[in-house]
């Protein structure tokens, strides 16, 4: 009889030894990597990180840009002393003439008749207080009518002198040499004393520019500020000049403060009226922050919006400042700002109600 096989099964122990490993492997590494991260390492949601400007007065000075005309220190309107009908003027706009030379004469008709009339009336007076003398030497006439016979006498010397003088200013003569600028009358017209009839510019004396400022600009400079003058007849040339004089007053139809520059010494030919373009350079330093334009988050006019912040990681305040001045990439602001603070310059767009910055210098 076959005796019977009996096959038993052996159970695969390898993964019941594995199993338990994993889990404590696994556990293991869990507990490694928590305690791996602290906590102080976790991102606050609320903080946002930007860049800024750290605030710093500074001494600056702004130049500032106008236009005016070219013309001679020495220019001047022309004019008779007294009123009456122009006998003729002599001379053209842009005649060059020498000094003394006849510029325009009145009709003297009237002004010689008078001349005539205060001589004749002189020579009445002399013989009138001759009398007088002689009667009062001879104990005739009385001290009083002597008196009033020399005060006679010297009226009529000097309404003679009057009448000489005014005879003598019924002509314009050139005061120096230079050039006829303008004409602002004309032959047989009858004009009023001292109403301009030619404008003289001396070729002598120095060039000049006038410009009109406004009271803004006024107060920020002084005599011998600098200035640089751009001719629009030379496009390709710059010419130097510096501030010889400023009006007190302004000009009653513009509303502008008058000033006067003097260019220097130039090989350019130049005449009144030229239109020049000119930049003055102010002497005078002024204290305010200097701030990257880009900080700006709004604009109404002269007052703007930024954000600032005291320090690293604080919540941000916004503020409104007064600019001074917009330069391409720079603003000057002169109000609103406290200096050691600092400015947000990026990264502001992203800020809300509870945020706090975390910073970097620029």
């Amino acid at each position: 009889m076959k005796s019977k096989k009996t096959n038993i099964s052996i159970p695969n122990f390898s993964w019941i030894i594995l199993i338990p490993a994993i889990l404590i492997i696994g556990y293991y590494t869990v507990f490694s990597i928590s305690a791996q991260s602290p906590a102080h390492q976790t991102i606050n949601s609320d903080t946002i990180k930007v860049k800024a400007h750290k605030l710093m007065k500074e001494s600056v000075s702004f130049s500032f840009k106008t236009s005016g005309l070219i013309a001679s220190k020495e220019e001047s309107n022309l004019s008779f002393k007294t009123g009456g009908l122009i006998k003729k003027i002599y001379v053209n706009e842009g005649d060059e003439v020498n000094k003394g030379r006849l510029l325009a004469q009145l009709n003297l008709d009237e002004m010689e008749a008078r001349a005539e009339q205060a001589e004749i009336a002189l020579d009445k007076a002399k013989r009138d207080l001759e009398r007088a003398q002689n009667l009062y030497a001879d104990t005739v006439g009385t001290l009083e009518n002597l008196q009033n016979a020399e005060s006679a006498y010297n009226l009529a010397r000097a309404d003679l002198k009057v009448a000489r003088f005014n005879l003598e200013h019924s002509s314009i003569y050139a005061p120096a040499k230079g050039r006829i600028l303008y004409k602002h009358a004309s032959d047989n017209e009858m004009v009023a004393a001292g109403q301009p009839i030619v404008s003289f510019g001396s070729q002598v004396q120095e060039w000049v520019v006038k410009v009109g400022v406004s009271d803004k600009q006024l107060v920020n400079i002084d005599l011998n500020d600098s200035a640089t003058i751009y001719p629009d007849a030379y496009p390709d040339q710059v010419l130097s000049a510096y501030i010889t004089r400023i009006s007190n007053a302004p000009d009653p139809s513009s509303g502008l403060y008058e000033v006067e520059l003097t260019l220097h010494n130039s090989n350019l030919k130049l005449r009144s009226g030229f239109f020049v373009k000119v930049e003055i350079y102010p002497n005078r330093d002024e204290k305010m922050f200097l701030i990257p334009a880009k900080a700006l988050i709004s604009a109404n006019g002269r007052n703007g919006k930024i954000y600032t912040v005291k320090s690293d990681l604080a919540k941000p305040v916004l503020k409104t400042v007064s600019i001074y001045k917009m330069l391409d990439h720079v603003l000057a602001i002169n109000k609103g700002l406290t200096e050691g603070e600092y400015v947000l310059t990026e990264g502001y767009t992203e800020l809300h109600e509870n945020s706090v910055v975390s910073f970097r210098k620029e």
